[in-house]
Formats: C-alpha cells, structure tokens, sequence
C-alpha cells in the first residue's frame, strides 16, 4: 500500500468489455475533483493482454516512485511496439484542451461510441472526452479485446449513442472502419455520425473513398500517446499546437505535448526537446500547409541488403487496391504482403508483378483470415511476421 503522504499513479484497473468505461469514467471524474490525484490507467488480462504485457506497462507507469511535477494527473502507456512501452506524463488540462481542440474542429461537442483499447490514449481520450464535455460514451461490447470486433457489436452500440441529441463521434483503426464497410446495416449507421476519426496507421486511400462514397464523414488524426491522442487532424494541427518538419522529422509543440517520460522525471531526458517540443517517430514533410506522413523513421526492414519502408510497399499496394501488412520472411530474401482479402491468382500476379518492378525487390501475396492484433488494435506486425515465417 503506498504512502498517502507521496504522490504516485494510483493504477485504475480496466476490465475488456462495456464495463471498463464505467471503471475509467469513474476515474476520470475524480481526477477532476481532485488535484492531487493521480491515475493510471491498465488493461486488466485478457486474450489480447498477456501477464507479461502488463508487468511491463505497470513497470512503465511505476506506481512505487513518487511524481515530482505537480501537474501531472494521468499517467498512459505507449503501446510498446518498437520496444518496452514507456510512462507518458499528462496534465488535465492537456487532455482538457485537446478535447475543448478537436470538439471546436469537429463543430462541436458529442456523443462517443467506444471501439478502442482504453488503457491506450486513443482509447483513453474517447472517454475522457465525453467526461470533461458532459456527454455519453457508448462502449462497443467487444472494446478492450473482450470479444472480437464484429459490425453487430458496433450496431448495438452505435443505434444507443444515436439515440441521443447532438453530435456523435468515433474512432476506429483503418481494419476496423474495412469491416463495418462489409455489412450494409453498419455503413448506414457509420454515414449518421458527424465524423469517424482514423487513425493509428497508414490510412489507405480508397477506404476514405469508400467511406465518403457511403455518406460517411472520415476525418484522418495523426498524433501519438506523448501528445494527448490526435493533435493534427486531416493534416491541419488543432488550436495550440504548432508542427515543423526539421531534417525531415516531425516535431510537435503546444498545448497538449505530454510533461514528460515517467522513466525520465527530473532527469535530463525527459524525451522532449530543449524548447519543450516533442520529435515524433514520423518522417513527413508539409504540403500546401497540411502536414503529409511518409512512415515511421525506425520502420525499417533489410531485404537482400537493401533498407525498405513496409509502410512504403503498403502504400504502393494500396494503389493496386489492396490493404496489406508488409514484413519479411526469416531469411529476409523476400517481402511478403500479409492480407485478408481475397485475391485471384490472376490478380495477384499482376499485382506481385506490378511492385516488384516498382522495387525491384521479389514480393509475394499471403492471405490469412484475420491479423493477429496487438492490445492497442493496431496489425501485431511482429506476430503476423512470426506466424509467417512457421508457415514457412
């Protein structure tokens, strides 16, 4: 039991399922009431979340250490993905203002339907949002990896927030918004919210034709745990918040950039920049003043010696209209696209054909039923990579 004396995260249990809103509502709200509170949002396990995940996130947040910035209220986990997940700092008024941000940019404040994982800050912000603006937030039964994503889940949920006047808002993963295109009664209801946010990952060009198409509004968000969620929306940052490209790196300042790393409190690299800005993993550069994302700057694979962007051979695949996830196989002799479409076989080999010559690099097709997802819901690019190579 902590000391009441020291002020540390005090870890708020989220449980997979509808009730986890509840639980983080809950925490949020006192929060609010109380300054000196601190939480700390974790996944409870799951299928989606292992013990050894959590151990590593509670690690991340370390409940033992006293905070030493008065600011501080939240504590969120990035995902982990290129490495152990890290403690991310918040103020409430970041988060307050990130809200207050995207409610201006969005036309107002709305009813939230709840798709994502909560202890992840896309997420997290889904409910806080709908907590600091006094709305509703509507969990979709499968959210935090309690069942799988299906467009009946996101039907039940989405017929109960519209029921309510006023505006109405999502946010989905690129997969997720594909899947609710397959089902008439999802795209119908999908075309009645005010905007889906997308975000997460590469957005591929012909699901926002294909959501427009459908009278859907989708609104691409870019951003990251250290910056409170999405701070640059459809390429144009929200209110307070400033981009530069620097080296072709992208670097956010403003209001809702995090205070810091809780690994790195009091130290000197609390992993912002001497001006308070954060330098995101991205590379990108800014086009007729909206911010463009060419991919990660650490996502890179080696294949036959030479450095390749899997989010770059995923974009040349989305012009041959197919989604994939791009990895390598073990002896990294070969790309492979990783899809769950069907495929022809004439198809596929004009489409093998077509990026080979743009890459000069062999590529090869392979279809599975489902991604293996991570507990953020993004593609689990290294599980889709493993359970390749024992194909293989």
């Amino acid at each position: 039991m902590n000391s009441p004396h020291l002020r540390v995260p005090q870890l708020v249990a989220i449980p997979a399922g509808p009730a986890g809103v509840d639980v983080l509502a809950a925490a949020i709200s006192m929060a609010v009431a109380d300054p000196a509170l601190v939480i700390a949002p974790i996944p409870e396990a799951s299928p989606h979340v292992t013990e050894q995940l959590r151990t590593s996130l509670i690690a991340a947040i370390a409940p033992q250490r006293e905070l030493t910035d008065p600011l501080v209220q939240v504590v969120l986990t990035t995902s982990g993905s290129t490495g152990n997940p890290k403690g991310v700092m918040h103020s409430l008024a970041a988060i307050a203002h990130s809200t207050r941000a995207l409610h201006e940019r969005l036309g107002g404040a709305g009813h939230w339907v709840c798709a994502l994982p909560l202890h992840t800050s896309a997420g997290f912000m889904t409910v806080a949002r709908a907590v600091l603006s006094g709305t509703t937030a509507t969990p979709m039964s499968s959210v935090g990896g309690a069942e799988p994503f299906t467009s009946e889940a996101f039907i039940h949920a989405a017929e109960i927030a519209l029921a309510h006047e006023g505006r109405h808002y999502i946010s989905l993963v690129p997969q997720q918004a594909s899947r609710l295109l397959q089902t008439a009664r999802a795209s119908e209801l999908l075309a009645r919210f005010d905007a889906v946010l997308l975000g997460g990952q590469a957005i591929p060009a012909d699901l926002i034709a294909t959501l427009r198409d459908t009278g859907a509004t989708p609104v691409l968000s870019y951003g990251s745990t250290e910056t409170c969620g999405g701070c640059v929306y459809d390429g144009i940052p929200l209110e307070g918040i400033s981009i530069k490209v620097t080296g072709g790196a992208v670097v956010v300042s403003g209001a809702t950039v995090m205070r810091g790393y809780r690994d790195a409190e009091g130290s000197l690299t609390s992993g912002l920049n001497p001006d308070d800005s954060f330098t995101m993993p991205d590379r990108g550069e800014i086009t007729d003043g909206a911010l463009v994302i060419h991919g990660r700057s650490d996502d890179i694979i080696i294949v036959n010696g030479v450095n390749i962007s899997p989010t770059h051979v995923e974009a040349l695949l989305q012009r041959h209209g197919v989604v994939a996830v791009v990895v390598s196989n073990a002896a990294h002799s070969e790309l492979i696209a990783v899809i769950e479409m069907e495929l022809g076989e004439a198809a596929a080999d004009e489409v093998e054909r077509a990026v080979r010559q743009d890459l000069s690099l062999p590529l090869r097709l392979h279809r599975v039923e489902q991604w293996p997802v991570a507990a953020s819901g993004k593609p689990d690019r290294a599980a889709i990579s493993a359970m390749i190579t024992q194909h293989d």
